[in-house]
């Protein structure tokens, strides 16, 4: 379980967010969304050690998180990053740095590892390309194989910054479909989303955020009817009945 206990962070002498308490929940998809500039990835960054908290405490299975090393962490949390750039590797050799928190003083993978890093590449689609260069590979199936080495970590949580950014649109539903599947199957995904439409619609928990601040923490449907989405994006949301017989949302600047 992760748990952040009014939780202050930022970056040198500016505070991003402030006094933030929750607990993330296990085995669902939480989307966390907000304005740019909300806090939204400095939030993910904050649960990982990356940046440390200037107030506050965040708790991992009830122990702080300053007190695991980072390889432990590793061993609990994976984390895909926004932005990252393309190493000369393969997808193989690539998907396999996420058994990196379990090797020994040798760094030699033991049969379970390369076991790992196999179905990892089998469960996100991307095996069959596992020895091209991941220079050689489009924008969407660099990402599979990105989350492909976050699954090889063997983590309960799964943190995903942004994952469907300058994907086009059957890759972002792709990798979307993969976050659900994941935590179908008892992984915790905590995401930040851009993408407000696709957040409530495959999200078990929003997380709003506004100037660094959490404004509520719920259900879509209790955030839908809170109408705190408005509140912090300055819109008004309808909602109308797809093809497939799904909600869909559209959004509308409040003059």
């Amino acid at each position: 379980m992760i748990e952040l206990k009014n939780v202050s962070a930022g970056y040198r002498d500016r505070e991003i967010l402030h006094d933030i308490s929750m607990v993330l929940p296990e085995k669902e998809i939480t989307s966390i969304i907000g304005p740019n500039g909300s806090g939204k990835s400095t939030l993910l960054r904050v649960i990982t050690s990356w940046i440390k908290t200037s107030r506050g405490e965040v708790l991992l299975n009830g122990k702080r998180i300053g007190e695991y090393s980072p390889r432990e962490i590793a061993r609990h949390i994976a984390i895909l990053p926004q932005s990252r750039e393309i190493p000369v590797t393969t997808v193989e050799r690539l998907v396999s740095h996420g058994r990196f928190p379990y090797l020994g003083l040798s760094r030699k993978p033991t049969k379970e590892d390369r076991e790992a890093v196999n179905e990892a590449m089998r469960s996100v689609g991307v095996w069959d390309m596992r020895h091209r260069q991941l220079s050689e590979l489009s924008g969407g199936e660099r990402q599979k194989v990105y989350l492909a080495m976050a699954i090889a970590q063997g983590t309960d949580y799964l943190l995903l910054d942004e994952p469907t950014t300058f994907l086009d649109i059957s890759y972002q539903m792709e990798v979307m479909s993969l976050a659900r599947r994941f935590a179908d199957e008892g992984k915790s995904v905590i995401a930040v989303l851009h993408d407000i439409s696709a957040a409530l619609c495959i999200s078990d928990k929003l997380i709003v955020l506004k100037d660094g601040a959490a404004l509520a923490c719920g259900t879509p449907q209790d955030i839908l009817k809170s109408n705190v989405i408005g509140q912090a994006f300055g819109v008004d949301i309808g909602s109308y009945q797809q093809k497939d017989g799904t909600t869909g949302y559209y959004f509308i600047k409040k003059k």
